[in-house]
């Protein structure tokens, strides 16, 4: 049976405010493309064209967004969480409608930035899963905030979970904390342990499960994986893709993959990080820290850019420590 995938999307965005009022967060733009794109992206490489898309938050920009030409090879399918997101246990069951006649499906974040090792991963993940007959697996990878600002999965030396959050109490095995990154996949069985109504996935559905004995599993990869949830992080993960040519080739990949012209370049100079459209000219600015400015924008004669993301065919003056969206002035 064909496997599917369903992509998270109802979520209200709140640590991106002003900026998720207008826009949900799977559609603002990270290194000129929808985050979205990247989910779906790694989703295609798996040979997966079946997507079930929840929708709370602005479901009409979702909905608009998956109309692109250039997505047009993807058979998508929508459910409406109505009176508010249900959660992640919540956003399942209102949408297994959309996930029957598949013995497994992926689950996964669709505001998620991640390059991992390599572009096949959501396949591997896939054989791993069915491998070790599990319930759900995560893709999980290291991380430095980890036990700082983010909360850990902790697995056993056969990277099995045994815990999310809090490290169990009296455990007699070898336990590490690793961070979840989004994406998962889950046996079709675990449709019939979601209860109706608001859950999350990990805590109200997988755990009680794992007392019942039920195997959750992990795959774990080395690749960058970026916080997103605010505007300094996303400044943290642009520049982090200006430094890397290698990250610079995959962003590139993904173009290509949807068939859109890739002309960014970039730029390392004492004072600034700078990744821009070929198109634009830059003289006469004053540039800072981490600068992106994406296709067709203006800016402003003699503007000083300071650790800003400017957005496609938007219009800006001087500008620092926030970004423009798609077809804004400013």
């Amino acid at each position: 049976m064909a496997i599917k995938a369903l992509l998270l999307s109802a979520g209200l965005g709140t640590r991106l405010r002003p900026y998720t009022l207008t826009l949900p967060k799977p559609c603002i733009p990270f290194w000129g493309l929808p985050m979205m794109y990247y989910s779906l992206y790694l989703v295609k490489k798996a040979g997966v064209d079946k997507i079930a898309i929840n929708l709370h938050h602005l479901p009409e920009k979702i909905k608009e967004l998956t109309t692109a030409k250039n997505l047009s090879g993807f058979d998508f399918k929508f459910s409406l969480e109505k009176e508010k997101a249900f959660g992640s246990g919540g956003a399942l069951y209102y949408a297994q409608k959309n996930l029957q006649d598949c013995a497994h499906f992926f689950a996964i974040n669709s505001d998620e930035v991640m390059i991992p090792t390599t572009s096949d991963i959501l396949l591997r993940l896939q054989k791993h899963h069915e491998h070790e007959g599990a319930l759900a697996t995560l893709l999980v990878t290291d991380h430095p905030e980890l036990l700082k600002t983010l909360k850990p999965v902790w697995i056993n030396q056969q990277g099995v979970v045994r815990a999310f959050g809090e490290k169990p109490e009296g455990s007699t095995e070898v336990l590490r904390p690793v961070h979840y990154t989004g994406y998962k996949i889950f046996n079709k069985d675990v449709l019939a342990l979601i209860p109706e109504g608001e859950s999350h996935i990990f805590h109200d559905v997988l755990v009680p499960a794992m007392k019942r004995g039920a195997k959750v599993c992990t795959l774990h990869d080395n690749g960058a994986w970026w916080e997103t949830g605010n505007v300094k992080s996303l400044m943290k993960a642009v520049g982090d893709v200006i430094a890397s040519p290698a990250h610079q080739k995959y962003m590139a990949d993904v173009y290509n993959e949807f068939q859109i012209p890739y002309a960014i370049e970039t730029k390392i100079h004492g004072d600034f990080q700078l990744a821009k459209d070929k198109n634009i000219s830059v003289e006469g600015l004053t540039l800072k820290d981490v600068v992106f400015l994406d296709r067709g924008c203006h800016i402003k004669p003699s503007s000083v850019l300071q650790n800003v993301i400017v957005g496609k065919n938007a219009s800006v003056g001087s500008m620092h420590d926030q970004m423009l969206l798609p077809g804004e002035t400013q």
